[in-house]
């Protein structure tokens, strides 16, 4: 009897931890950062809902707000010695960012290299769940995004290329997206075929670090990326 007893506590225990976070999210500290949040960008957060599987994290909330209609903006705080952290700058420019980044990169291809075939543009935000640097607040412009967010470019190519083909690619991307403001890393792959490059995903957003970080080289037929300032060219025979 005792045996049959403790697994219901036990499996109790880890589902009020995974999803609650058992004692996290308590209402006075999820209103102090949300108040804290709203004057540091200037705008009015409401609450919306409680992440799931909090953790026991202090803050782990979704909110919403006049200026982003229809977006939720996601504020975390581990424990009263943690940064407060909000994405609302990456909501609030993510999709210019995107729209911008695939606008520059597309128009490379369609002008220059369109006899290849189209194009998976993947942009990245490197930081974990969008949270951008503390210094964020409401004067933080577009620009300030971009030059401050540690970003990168993937551009996933589903056919083998030269190797020169492939620096030039590189050179021409670079520059079309320097001449856009859009400061930040790049790598171009060329896949062995498409069923390689689908692999990869497509993704109409800009991606965080938990949802894409790289290609995997195992799929890659051949690929050039910037390494120490210097073009890297590797050729896989699988």
């Amino acid at each position: 009897m005792r045996i049959r007893f403790l697994f219901p506590v036990a499996a109790a225990a880890l589902l009020c931890a995974s999803l609650t976070g058992c004692g996290g999210n308590k209402s006075k500290v999820i209103k102090a950062s949300i108040k804290e949040c709203s004057e540091r960008y200037g705008v009015e957060f409401r609450f919306k809902k409680k992440k799931l599987f909090a953790g026991g994290a202090d803050c782990n909330v979704y909110v919403t707000c006049k200026e982003l209609p229809e977006k939720m903006v996601r504020i975390f705080r581990a424990d009263n010695h943690s940064p407060l952290c909000c994405d609302f700058i990456s909501v609030k420019y993510s999709d210019t960012l995107y729209e911008k980044t695939v606008s520059a990169v597309s128009g490379v291809n369609k002008n220059k290299y369109s006899d290849t075939s189209d194009w998976n543009i993947i942009v990245h935000e490197k930081d974990y769940n969008h949270f951008p640097p503390a210094d964020f607040d409401k004067n933080t412009t577009f620009e300030d995004y971009v030059r401050d967010t540690p970003l990168e470019t993937f551009v996933v190519i589903p056919q083998p290329l030269e190797s020169d083909i492939m620096t030039g690619i590189y050179t021409d991307v670079m520059s079309a997206l320097e001449k856009n403001g859009l400061a930040m890393d790049l790598s171009v792959y060329s896949m062995k075929d498409k069923k390689a490059a689908d692999e990869v995903g497509h993704f109409d957003h800009v991606t965080e670090r938990l949802e894409f970080s790289e290609v995997s080289s195992a799929n890659a037929y051949s690929y050039s990326v910037r390494a120490d300032g210097t073009f890297r060219i590797e050729v896989k025979s699988n």
